[in-house]
């Protein structure tokens, strides 16, 4: 982080998902609190009297977003909030590789729904907060590769019908998209499409969350 404002640069650090609540908030006071507080005063015995201008901060990193992501994502994101409600939390999503018509049921991720983001907006919604997700991007060549492109912005206006008001945004990192193909079966009661088979590395089961479920 020093570095970063050293040389003028905005910079997301990215923890763990196995951190805890009081870890998370240790960690604000310690960027971010006054000098008279403990882990303010451990930030000047290291030499950094100032607090620093830390704006973002990513939990996980090519996470499966789902309802174990949200459990895991919610007392942290609480706790985050509480020490600053002004941080940017991003997501630690991974990469799309197919058109996203329908977000509780589609294909080309290691996830079949959108539920799990769902849920993170309704909870950035009722606590008045921003929350970005880092989608990634394939560049193995010397362009973008297309199916992860086509992916990405797809999740974007997928996230835009499931907002349901909440302040998001996409950030898109550079990956080496895999050239290993793995197979898994769909399944999805009723679907004609039922048995099909595409490129992934986990069994997948359409998750549409139930109507009108409350956040608590």
């Amino acid at each position: 982080m020093a570095f970063s404002e050293a040389a003028g640069f905005d910079y997301i650090p990215a923890f763990n998902m196995n951190e805890t609540p009081q870890d998370m908030a240790d960690f604000i006071e310690y960027a971010k609190g006054s000098a008279d507080s403990e882990w303010g005063r451990r930030r000047q015995a290291d030499g950094h009297p100032q607090p620093f201008k830390i704006r973002y901060l990513e939990l996980g990193n090519e996470e499966i977003v789902d309802e174990a992501y949200f459990a895991r994502f919610k007392p942290l994101a609480e706790a985050i909030w509480t020490k600053d409600p002004d941080i940017i939390l991003v997501v630690g999503d991974f990469d799309y590789k197919e058109l996203i018509e329908d977000p509780f049921c589609f294909t080309g991720s290691r996830i079949s729904s959108l539920a799990g983001q769902q849920r993170i907006l309704q909870l950035a919604r009722q606590h008045q907060r921003e929350v970005w997700f880092d989608v990634h991007l394939g560049t193995g060549g010397p362009l973008p590769d297309v199916a992860t492109l086509r992916g990405m912005l797809s999740f974007t206006d997928a996230l835009d019908r499931i907002a349901d008001g909440a302040d998001t945004k996409l950030r898109s990192l550079s990956s080496t998209p895999t050239t290993t193909p793995r197979t898994c079966a769909r399944e999805r009661p009723g679907d004609q499409r039922a048995g099909a088979r595409w490129t992934d590395s986990h069994r997948h089961v359409c998750q549409r969350p139930p109507a009108g479920r409350p956040e608590r």
